[in-house]
């Protein structure tokens, strides 16, 4: 990554973004234990997690180089049941190749 021009910028998701998303969340899948999926989501079921997560208002969001997605973020909902109804968990990832560059850092002082 040395000699690359890093000049990040953030934007909220849309669906057309969820391509790349769901290529940014794969690998944590299939090479790391933090996602806790059995079996790795569709680029649909990416679009229907993002649809839950704006129709409550919450952030789900995009930060970009040079027109690609590097890495995500979002809030979602903790737990369906009432006495968490004002919990929230957010969820970061940060492309592979990214990490180590404040990435994560910046999308975590957003969301």
């Amino acid at each position: 990554m040395t000699g690359l021009q890093i000049n990040p910028t953030l934007a909220t998701a849309t669906e057309q973004d969820l391509q790349e998303v769901q290529e940014i969340y794969s690998y944590y899948f299939l090479n790391d234990t933090v996602t806790f999926e059995e079996v790795p989501p569709s680029v649909e079921e990416m679009i229907a997690w993002w649809r839950l997560v704006t129709e409550k208002l919450l952030p789900y969001i995009v930060i970009k180089n040079d027109k690609k997605i590097i890495g995500y973020a979002y809030a979602s909902p903790y737990h369906h049941r009432s006495a968490y109804r004002f919990t929230i968990e957010e969820s970061i990832y940060v492309e592979k190749d990214w990490r180590g560059f404040g990435v994560g850092k910046q999308l975590l002082g957003e969301i």
